[in-house]
């Protein structure tokens, strides 16, 4: 391997590495955004369950249980 092409192989894992990181990056500020959201969501379910049970409907009792994967 030449000095030429180890210094070329070296670039290329670089900006690979680079790409990596700035996509992992992203893929965690969604993440957060997610669990964001989802946090709202699940508040405002909390206050409305209680005024759809008053109105007559039937929710699942599972519905403010964690999965068991948590």
């Amino acid at each position: 391997m030449t000095d030429e092409s180890f210094a070329d192989d070296l670039v290329a894992l670089q900006t690979k590495i680079a790409y990596q990181e700035k996509a992992i990056a992203e893929m965690s500020d969604v993440i957060y955004e997610q669990e964001q959201r989802l946090a709202k969501l699940e508040g405002f379910a909390r206050l409305v369950a209680p005024q759809l049970q008053g109105l007559g409907f039937e929710l699942d009792p599972t519905l403010f249980q964690k999965p068991p994967h948590y």
